[in-house]
């Protein structure tokens, strides 16, 4: 095992094998950092953390994904709803966050005030319009 300096940190193998002697073997921190060749506070920082370190968290959002899919719910309600300002419809569900904050989170929700374009089925009185127009086109170009 490599002598830990000040500019070289532990490795997972060595963090496990820290950890393994410790709560395992029932060895005492100054036994580990002398069988190792390691600090002891470097033994004893290790013990008192994570086997693997794990990344800091960030900040915990102010609208998280039950508050957005409401927002996108009470949207797409009705007509007169997905006319409504954001400010507005978020005042009606009780949310105070900024503008930006909102418009951020309807775009992360996928949402973007648009009717949907897909054709509507044909019923079957159409589909026989349809036939039959179709066959008086074709007619007339014979």
């Amino acid at each position: 095992m490599l002598l830990k300096t000040s500019q070289r940190r532990l490795s997972y193998a060595e963090r496990a094998r820290i950890h393994s002697l410790r709560y395992q073997a029932g060895w005492s921190i100054r036994k580990i950092a002398t069988e190792l060749g390691i600090p002891s506070s470097t033994v004893s920082t290790c013990i008192h953390q994570a086997l693997i370190p794990q990344k800091p968290h960030g900040r915990v959002p102010l609208l998280n994904t039950l508050i957005r899919h409401r927002l996108v719910a009470h949207a797409t309600a009705s007509h007169e709803e997905r006319l409504q300002p954001l400010r507005q419809m978020a005042s009606e569900l009780h949310i105070h966050v900024d503008d930006r904050t909102l418009v951020k989170a309807i775009d992360k929700a996928g949402y973007h005030r648009r009717v949907a374009t897909e054709k509507p089925r044909l019923t079957p009185a159409h589909s026989g319009l349809c036939m039959l127009l179709t066959t008086l086109f074709c007619m007339g170009d014979s």
